[in-house]
């Protein structure tokens, strides 16, 4: 059964670092299996899944800043099979034994979009059904998901001009403790942000979602920040 054998392609390696993103390797991927059997059977490659993710978190992005609630609705589906779909490209790639460059960066960009417009798609949704339709939750919702970005952009930046293993060691999950696989479940933007999203969707409570989101990624912007300098200095 296909199925199976796309779960048997994840190495013990692979998995282990997996785990530690507990909603999308508990949810995400089980699911992104069964979205990936059609896919194999049009005989999709992985890049033209990536490009199709992007496509399809612009579009959802795009709905849920419109001001109706079912659109809000369908676009955060969107998000969620955008969620599938990152996973659906790897499993084929896997699956194939097809590796690619410049398959990678793409999915890197897929990610990086999604991060960003995930959040600030948040902040309009918290303008438009909030009580007072301040233009403050838009801005902070934008700043929020800029602030998940700028780490990874300086990392990327710090790993190719600066020969050093600190890099390295900041984005190794297996190293992980505690205090980091929390931040990691809390920030991912395939892991528990979603699911929160959800619930204050329900309740109505978007802007809570945008201000607590806003502190946390600002303290982990600055937190990943310093670590890697101050890693350097230590050094």
């Amino acid at each position: 059964m296909i199925i199976d054998e796309l779960k048997k392609t994840m190495t013990p390696e692979k998995k282990l670092t997996a785990k530690n993103d507990l909603f999308a390797y508990y949810v995400g991927r089980p699911l992104s299996y069964y979205l990936t059997v059609p896919f194999l059977k049009l005989n999709w490659s992985p890049l033209s899944v990536t490009i199709l993710s992007i496509f399809v978190v612009v579009i959802s992005s795009i709905l849920m800043m419109l001001s109706s609630w079912i659109f809000v609705w369908v676009g955060f589906v969107g998000f969620f099979i955008w969620n599938l779909l990152d996973g659906v490209d790897g499993n084929i790639a896997r699956l194939k034994k097809v590796q690619s460059q410049i398959g990678s960066v793409w999915d890197a960009m897929s990610g990086y979009i999604a991060m960003y417009l995930f959040f600030f798609s948040s902040g309009v949704i918290a303008y438009n059904f909030s009580y007072h339709h301040s233009i403050i939750w838009v801005i902070l919702g934008s700043l929020s998901g800029f602030f998940q970005i700028l780490p990874r952009l300086i990392m990327h930046k710090y790993i190719n001009s600066v020969p050093s293993n600190i890099s390295i060691g900041l984005s190794d999950k297996k190293n992980y403790g505690l205090l980091k696989n929390i931040a990691l479940n809390i920030s991912s933007i395939t892991g528990f942000p979603q699911p929160l999203l959800l619930i204050a969707l329900i309740l109505h409570s978007a802007s809570y979602f945008v201000l607590i989101y806003f502190f946390i990624n600002s303290l982990l912007m600055c937190f990943s920040i310093f670590k890697l300098f101050k890693g350097e200095r230590d050094e």
